[in-house]
């Protein structure tokens, strides 16, 4: 689904997760925020990098990667990073 950048579908898919009480690994973030990147929406996608820590996932660099894709070089400004950078994500139970 998220390679088609199909939001309402890997959303979907995402929320069936939850339901059946089952964790969601960083793969399944990691869709997530493809999506989002794929479909244009940045904000979306660091919106779901913060959602990531909120499950105890640890984003990797594949995370960052495709969460930044979206937006043009031009446009790109390194304090976005900064603000949902690694720095930001560390804590006890995540050594990244």
């Amino acid at each position: 689904a998220s390679i088609k950048g199909n939001l309402e579908k890997t959303l979907f898919y995402f929320d069936l997760i939850l339901e059946q009480k089952l964790e969601p690994d960083q793969f399944c973030f990691n869709s997530v925020v493809t999506t989002f990147s794929k479909s244009g929406d940045a904000e979306g996608a660091k919106r779901w990098l913060a959602k990531m820590r909120e499950h105890n996932v640890c984003p990797d660099d594949i995370s960052y990667k495709v969460a930044f894709r979206c937006q043009p070089v031009e446009v790109f400004n390194p304090t976005t990073f900064d603000s949902v950078g690694k720095a930001d994500f560390k804590t006890d139970s995540c050594e990244i």
